[in-house]
């Protein structure tokens, strides 16, 4: 998919003298991507052997696609920020 509403998403990660991390999150276009959206790539998803979700894009989103994956019997990984989540349990 493409846009010209937003550009690209970004995340910049940073360490600084004390080898603390963070992350600067510049969401872009990755915040448009709808649950729609997913739902238009269902072919490819349900073709899929593994779907891999980061948490770039909507949480709504990213549940529809691990739904998706799950329905179709491939194999979905999630980072370690959703191993935790109260969403783990809705998919």
């Amino acid at each position: 998919m493409t846009t010209s509403e937003a550009s690209t998403g970004v995340a910049p990660g940073f360490v600084d003298d004390d080898g603390n991390s963070s992350i600067v999150i510049i969401s872009g276009a990755n915040l448009l991507l709808t649950p729609s959206d997913i739902q238009s790539a269902a072919p490819l998803i349900s073709n899929s052997k593994v779907v891999l979700c980061q948490l770039e894009i909507t949480v709504e989103s990213t549940l529809e696609a691990l739904k998706l994956a799950k329905k179709h019997g491939g194999t979905f990984g999630v980072t370690n920020s959703l191993e935790s989540s109260p969403m783990r349990s809705a998919i």
